[in-house]
Formats: C-alpha cells, sequence, structure tokens
C-alpha cells in the first residue's frame, strides 16, 4: 500500500541521521543526552505514515519488543573495559595564600580516583572555582613548594569617573591556562585583554599563556575595593615525595575536561 511505498523514503533519513545521533552523544556525553533524544524524535517522525497502515498495531508491538530487547542487551554489554574505558579524573590544588592543598575530583571516587580522595568532603571548591555551585568531592593532600600566579599593576588611575586598572598575569611556574576570576562588589564595566576589549566581563579563562604574560585592562567604578582570584592550570599530577599513585587500570582513562590531571595554585589579590 502507501505505507510501502514510503519504505524507500524513509531509509536515507535512517542512513544519514543514525551517525550524526551517535557522533553527538560522543563528543557532549551525558550531559547534552537530550540533543540526540530530539534528533530521534525527528527522525521518528518520518515512520507516522506507518502507523495509518492497517497493521498499525503489529507495527508497534514488534518496535515496543526491539526496543526492549535493545535496552537488555545494552544493560548486559555495558560494563566498562579496554574498548569501553571508564573515564575520571583528579586535581592537584593549592591555595597558596592560605598555605593548604588538596585533591579535588568531579565525580563520587572510584577504585583509582579513591587514592587520592582518602577521608574526603563533599563541598563547594571556591578556591579554584569561585563561580560553580557544584559540591565536589575534596581531601587534603601534601602541600607543594609551588609559587602563586603573579599580577602586577602597570597604571591604576581614575579618568572622567572611570577608574583604568592595567594588570600583567603571568604564571612563575609557566603554566598554559590562566583564570581570573572577580570577586568584590565592584563592577566591572568592561575588560581588555590582549587588546580584545568586552563589556562587563567579570572572569575570563586564558589558554596557552606566553612566556611574557598578559596585559588586562580593567574600567571599573572608582572608590571601590577590587578583588579578585588568580588561578594557573597546568597538565600531569605533580610528584610528591613520599606519595606513589598507582597508574590508571586498563578500564579507565582521564576524563575528557579541562582541566584533567592538572595541577591548580590559586592566590587572591586585592587592588
Amino acid at each position: 500500500g502507501q505505507a510501502g511505498w514510503m519504505l524507500p523514503a524513509l531509509l536515507p533519513g535512517v542512513i544519514l541521521w543514525l551517525p550524526a545521533v551517535y557522533a553527538i552523544h560522543v563528543g557532549l556525553l551525558l550531559q547534552a543526552v537530550f540533543i540526540p533524544m530530539i534528533l530521534m524524535a525527528v527522525l521518528l517522525g518520518l515512520v507516522t505514515p506507518y502507523l495509518a497502515a492497517p497493521r498499525r498495531w503489529g507495527l508497534v508491538a514488534s518496535a515496543a519488543l526491539a526496543a526492549a530487547a535493545l535496552l537488555i542487551a545494552g544493560g548486559l554489554t555495558s560494563d566498562f573495559g579496554a574498548e569501553h574505558p571508564q573515564i575520571n579524573t583528579v586535581l592537584y590544588g593549592l591555595d597558596a595564600r592560605r598555605g593548604e592543598a588538596y585533591w579535588v575530583g568531579y565525580v563520587e571516587p572510584d577504585e583509582w580516583t579513591g587514592q587520592f580522595l582518602e577521608n574526603y568532603e563533599t563541598r563547594v571548591a571556591w578556591e579554584f572555582f569561585p563561580y560553580s555551585a557544584d559540591p565536589l568531592p575534596v581531601s587534603a593532600a601534601p602541600e607543594l613548594d609551588l609559587p602563586a600566579p603573579q599580577a602586577e599593576v602597570l597604571e591604576d588611575a581614575v579618568r572622567d569617573g572611570i577608574r583604568y586598572l592595567r594588570i600583567s598575569f603571568d604564571s612563575a611556574r609557566d603554566a598554559r591556562v590562566l583564570s581570573v576570576y572577580t570577586v568584590s562588589g565592584n563592577q566591572v564595566l568592561a575588560a581588555e585583554v590582549e587588546g580584545i576589549r568586552v563589556e562587563g566581563m567579570d572572569a575570563f579563562e586564558y589558554s596557552a599563556l606566553p612566556e611574557e604574560g598578559i596585559e588586562v585592562l580593567f574600567e571599573l567604578l572608582p572608590g571601590e575595593p577590587f578583588e579578585m582570584i588568580v588561578v594557573d592550570a597546568s597538565e600531569g599530577l605533580p610528584e610528591i615525595p613520599g606519595f606513589e599513585y598507582r597508574p590508571r587500570p586498563a578500564g579507565q582513562v582521564r576524563a575528557p575536561v579541562s582541566p584533567g590531571d592538572a595541577v591548580l595554585v590559586s592566590t587572591i589579590y586585592d587592588f
């Protein structure tokens, strides 16, 4: 019947759509699982004409049985392993202002991250992620002698009712990423980072930090304190005397997040 003639029109959609749905799932992970679900709903819209066929209930029942079978098969074959590794990561964070160090994870500790996150507490790691309200597993770590990121005032002047504060930022340990978070009540009217001006920018992250550092010009309201948390991040976990950690087992890999398996050093500046 008419539904049978529509089958060839359905096949190109299936062939072209399903790889795209899978690629989006791999790229965005489960945090954005709703996106491939929306795409699948659009794809299923192509089979609407078949539901008007005389034997539509047989089609519906067959689809339901197939879905149940696929769910069961997926549940039985979804264990982590070398081909489908579990992702995890851990951070070493040093609060240079207070002289305190921590191990920080993103999820509950597992077989590998558990060696760092012993006796952990779940809290907001504001020292390193001041704009995040997500509680993370945090555990005390040995303190290393690591230099804090540097901030030097190059210009501080008031013109036409606006305070212009030019600061040079640098990483004394050659970290590749530097993040700046303003945490005072002073409103940032605008900020210029390496010649790029953005209005109302309260925080930024600079990747591939050059050896000479970067200059940032803040436009502020005069007469109010200006406080910021500066964090630099370098890849790889540190070598800690007297502390040896096991390598990841074969069924685990580092999570594709930034930063991941990294060293963070934070401090606070008041200007």
